[in-house]
């Protein structure tokens, strides 16, 4: 979902503050929501111009990032509100929706407020494509936006940890607190419930 990266790089610059970027291989995974309307569910790209909408914060935070960020700012702004209707279709939008209203207060609030009525009778699809041993690629994993800690501290990218026999939870849960502290008969039933050894 590199695509969250443009929403991301626009609140940034619009508030002058790093912001946590996903920027994970266009491979990784792929999301959408849809929206209940009466008995029906429409999908967000049937009514609105996801693609376009991205470009247009693309074109828009690089605006703010030319310099003189404070006269621009309002003038970044007024141009995000105006033009935002001609990326929906309004007769393919839910009843009752104002997507221009929802996105405005997402994009300029850059908080989880913000964020809030885009959630309403709504559901997120997410979609994640995960590597094995016969697809495993280092680019995808250099740019993983899913890491695991283990106990040894170490932080790894979720298909290293899960395709390289050398990272996976059973030399994890050698080092576990849990393994430790529980007998062998907690070990033979957890070995059993999840398949990974404590040996």
């Amino acid at each position: 979902m590199p695509c969250a990266k443009n929403m991301n790089g626009f609140v940034e610059a619009l508030k002058n503050r790093p912001q946590y970027m996903l920027s994970t291989h266009f491979a990784c995974g792929m999301a959408t929501y849809v929206f209940k309307d009466g008995d029906r569910m429409v999908p967000l790209p049937a009514f609105f111009d996801v693609d376009g909408f991205f470009e247009y914060l693309g074109e828009l935070t690089r605006e703010l990032d030319g310099g003189f960020k404070a006269v621009k700012k309002p003038v970044v702004m007024a141009k995000l509100m105006m033009n935002i209707s001609r990326f929906v279709d309004e007769e393919k939008m839910p009843t009752g929706m104002n997507i221009a209203k929802v996105l405005a207060g997402a994009v300029s609030g850059g908080d989880y407020r913000g964020l809030a009525s885009f959630h309403k009778d709504s559901l997120f699809v997410g979609m994640m494509h995960f590597q094995d041993p016969y697809n495993w690629d280092i680019d995808r994993v250099h740019k993983c936006g899913i890491h695991y800690a283990t106990p040894d501290g170490q932080i790894l990218p979720f298909c290293t940890f899960n395709v390289i026999p050398a990272c996976t939870g059973t030399r994890c849960s050698k080092n576990s607190p849990y393994r430790r502290r529980s007998g062998s008969k907690d070990r033979e039933e957890a070995s059993r419930t999840t398949g990974i050894s404590g040996n």
